[in-house]
C-alpha cells in the first residue's frame, strides 16, 4: 500500500469523524534508531494489539518490507 493510499484512509476517518462531531486523535511517533534494532514485525503485532485499524498496519508492515 502507497504513502498517499495510507494518508487518504487517515485523513478520510479524521473527516467522517469531524462530520459526525466525534473526535478523533492521532500520534506520530519518530524514535530516531528505534526501527534498526527493533523487529518490525514486533511492532506491527504490537500496534493490532492495541487497536490499530489493519489498513495501517499492512501499510507499515509493506513499507518496512519494501521500502516503498
Amino acid at each position: 500500500m502507497s504513502t498517499v493510499i495510507a494518508l487518504h484512509c487517515v485523513i478520510t476517518h479524521i473527516e467522517e469523524a469531524a462530520e459526525n462531531r466525534e473526535v478523533t486523535c492521532g500520534a506520530f511517533l519518530y524514535i530516531e534508531g528505534a526501527l534498526d534494532s527493533t523487529s518490525h514485525i514486533i511492532i506491527t503485532e504490537a500496534a493490532k494489539r492495541n487497536g490499530c485499524e489493519d489498513t495501517i498496519c499492512q501499510w507499515t508492515s509493506s513499507l518496512w518490507s519494501t521500502g516503498k
